[in-house]
């Protein structure tokens, strides 16, 4: 199975006791349970499906699939928050669609979803003024939906066929590693 991490790392924290915060409730990880959360914490992980496995799922703080590919990662991002992170130092840098991705992540005025960020990709639609920030959130928004892909996880659908869906997620989870996002 394949997996991804969510949730924030507190800075009490150390690798052989993490406290991860996830929507306000922290979750207090040793052993087993903190080396799987932090081996999918910024790349996709592989995991055997163990109890400790199953626990963190249970908990809310892994979110996998028995997929493969790109496919697996866009339906793991389906069940995540994408959110940017605020270091105090970016190291490394971005290629231009992990930029136009950061940017949309950073400025829309919302959270979001994989397939928003695919139907944006898709449209070949940049930020601009006029759908950044939470001014123009309807505007952006109205350039994502229509009619036809309106209703719940119709949009997701679609996209997850679209010929932007690959570079998207690689696009974000080049983000993940390089630090720049998290999930929850």
């Amino acid at each position: 199975m394949i997996y991804v991490s969510k949730g924030v790392v507190q800075e009490n924290s150390t690798t052989n006791n993490l406290v991860i915060c996830r929507f306000g409730e922290k979750f207090y990880l040793t052993g087993n349970d903190a080396e799987l959360w932090l081996c999918g914490r910024f790349n996709p992980s592989k995991s055997n499906g163990n109890s400790a496995f199953t626990g963190l799922i249970e908990m809310g703080l892994i979110e996998a699939s028995s997929e493969s590919g790109e496919i697996a990662l866009y339906h793991l991002l389906m069940n995540c928050i994408i959110c940017h992170a605020k270091p105090k130092l970016f190291s490394a840098s971005l290629n231009k669609q992990e930029l136009i991705l950061w940017t949309w992540i950073t400025q829309a005025g919302g959270k979001l979803t994989i397939g928003e960020l695919v139907a944006l990709n898709e449209k070949k639609v940049s930020p601009s003024k006029t759908l950044l920030g939470t001014n123009n959130w309807a505007s952006l928004v109205h350039s994502i939906y229509t009619c036809d892909n309106i209703q719940d996880l119709i949009l997701e659908a679609q996209m997850e066929r679209s010929p932007a869906m690959q570079s998207t997620v690689i696009a974000v989870m080049g983000l993940l590693r390089k630090k720049r996002i998290f999930l929850i």
